[in-house]
């Protein structure tokens, strides 16, 4: 991330850097990040009328929003966000904030945004808001919902935001926010999540460790494997029985994301693309998988993944590993916040001996080693409605760009007032007790761009230190994005995606469980996924772009 400037001049000042310590109140607010010429807020709002209340809240911030000459006109914008906005209230505190700072008159579509029926009956009905962040930005595209966006609009109206996406994997980022039929049309500005971009890793029960006089941790898969059948053969409880696991499934659902390292110390992951000796091949038939699930089949046999973890949900194995029943808790560092309905807090809480140690990504016989995330793009996008105009998408452009590159506009967007629906706690703003979000306004005009500083208020820096060390591991993705080829792919009827995902589950599961033998089923295995597709998406994945991602 690159340094930023100080202010230069008396109207026309340049973003500064926040330090981490300034996310529990010092006086500098702008979030770190490629910087961008902006001016105070001291006084561009007088034209709007007088709001007490408001003008003392807006005196406590250190805000700087764009020339306010660019307001003289008040404009009506719609906003949705994700969330249950059903009981919306006109003139909250929060509201009248943003109204005042961008001479706008904010309302937000009152239905529930978690319900994608809800809202693709609202939209059906024509009731479409003028900015909203939501995922699958070409369907909406498709339905004749959202406009196009243009780029040169994105990076005049939001500088802050255009540059960071070019900072943080922004070719990436604007492909897959372009339609899938050209990859020409953008269509959303791409959200971004820095805790989202953390890798899962193995957080192991530092207590078992120490019952049983292990004081080096593993680095290597073979190193772990002693340790994990020690958790479940050597009572690291100290209760008498042999009643442990030491790994679990994360939950049914997710099954192509858990033992993720393990995956990881072969260099692949299920269900990626993978480049393989000059070739881009799908991860579920090749050999550095087949290896992998080899592993997995021979710890349990050996008994040291609870057999339960083909059925049970997350919820399951979450309660498992809070009753001291599995060993290994694998999570990214955002599980790790204190003070949540989590794992990792809730086992603290039950037995204060009771700690997890997460270790780095280990190594496999080869010497590779990584593990899965999410990525900082997590599929969300801020898209404009099909009849919004180019004046109103502007202004809502201005008041993303100010909010996400300031730490206390973001904060009010996200959690409220300080004193009044929040407290801090070191760096991080705790809601109080029976505070209604939308009594106040706030979690629904925002737009998430988040870098580390700004993921502390939803995690607290212990987490966001866990984050910035998890990194430090490989990330194991997709080397390709496939999404202009699968589109196409789709209107062939031979093409049935769905169908290879199907039977790369049911091979998954049968394998590792030793309903079949790996090695003996393999070559019809593979020949299944290419007759369900493969033979017509691998020749196209040759062609599709492909990314290094960070």
């Amino acid at each position: 991330m690159k340094s930023l400037k100080k202010a230069a001049c008396i109207l026309i000042v340049l973003v500064f850097l926040l330090s981490m310590s300034a996310c529990g109140g010092n006086t500098s607010s702008t979030v770190q990040g490629t910087s961008t010429e902006i001016v105070t807020a001291a006084n561009t709002t007088s034209a709007v009328s007088a709001d007490p209340e408001v003008d003392a809240l807006i005196s406590k911030m250190n805000i700087s929003i764009p020339s306010s000459d660019q307001f003289k006109d008040k404009l009506p914008v719609k906003w949705l966000y994700f969330g249950n906005y059903s009981a919306y209230k006109k003139g909250t505190i929060v509201e009248r904030v943003f109204n005042k700072l961008f001479n706008v008159e904010l309302s937000v579509l009152p239905v529930d945004a978690t319900s994608a029926e809800k809202i693709n009956v609202v939209f059906a009905a024509g009731n479409i808001p003028d900015v909203f962040v939501f995922e699958n930005p070409n369907s909406y595209y498709k339905s004749g919902i959202i406009r196009e966006i243009p780029m040169d609009m994105v990076e005049k109206y939001m500088p802050w935001t255009f540059n960071n996406i070019n900072s943080n994997d922004g070719e990436y980022a604007w492909y897959t926010a372009k339609d899938n039929e050209t990859k020409t049309k953008l269509l959303g500005i791409p959200c971004y999540a820095a805790m989202g971009a953390c890798r899962i890793g193995f957080g192991l029960r530092q207590d078992w460790l120490d019952n049983l006089g292990i004081t080096t941790l593993p680095a290597t898969i073979d190193e772990l494997h002693d340790v994990l059948l020690r958790f479940r053969n050597d009572d690291p409880d100290k209760n008498g029985k042999k009643d442990t696991y030491a790994l679990g499934g994360i939950g049914k659902a997710q099954w192509k994301r858990q033992f993720a390292p393990v995956f990881g110390a072969f260099g692949t992951m299920p269900d990626i693309w993978m480049e393989t000796n000059g070739k881009i091949v799908p991860s579920f038939a090749d050999e550095s998988y087949k290896s992998a699930l080899k592993v997995l089949a021979q710890w349990y046999k050996e008994g040291i993944i609870d057999p339960e973890f083909i059925t049970e949900e997350t919820t399951t194995y979450w309660a498992k590993c809070v009753d001291g029943k599995i060993g290994v808790f694998e999570a990214g560092p955002d599980y790790y916040a204190p003070g949540v309905d989590l794992p990792p807090a809730l086992i603290a809480k039950k037995d204060p001996k009771a700690k997890y140690t997460v270790i780095p990504a280990i190594k496999g016989p080869d010497g590779k080693s990584g593990s899965f995330a999410w990525g900082g793009y997590f599929g969300w996008d801020m898209m404009f409605g099909k009849n919004t105009s180019d004046e109103i998408m502007i202004r809502a452009m201005q008041i993303a760009d100010t909010m996400v590159s300031n730490y206390d506009l973001f904060k009010l967007a996200a959690k409220g007032v300080d004193g009044v629906t929040y407290e801090m706690k070191g760096t991080k703003p705790i809601t109080k007790e029976g505070i209604v979000a939308t009594d106040y306004g706030f979690d629904q005009y925002l737009f998430p761009f988040r870098l580390l500083q700004t993921e502390t208020i939803y995690y607290d820096e212990t987490c966001t230190k866990m984050g910035e060390e998890s990194m430090k591991d490989n990330w194991i993705t997709n080397a390709i994005d496939f999404s202009k080829q699968d589109e196409q792919l789709r209107k062939n009827e031979k093409y049935r995606p769905d169908d290879i995902i199907k039977a790369a589950e049911e091979f998954y599961y049968n394998a590792i469980t030793g309903k079949l033998d790996i090695d003996a089923k393999w070559d019809a295995y593979v020949k299944n996924l290419m007759d369900l597709g493969y033979s017509l998406s691998i020749p196209e994945a040759q062609n599709a772009p492909k990314f290094n991602r960070k």
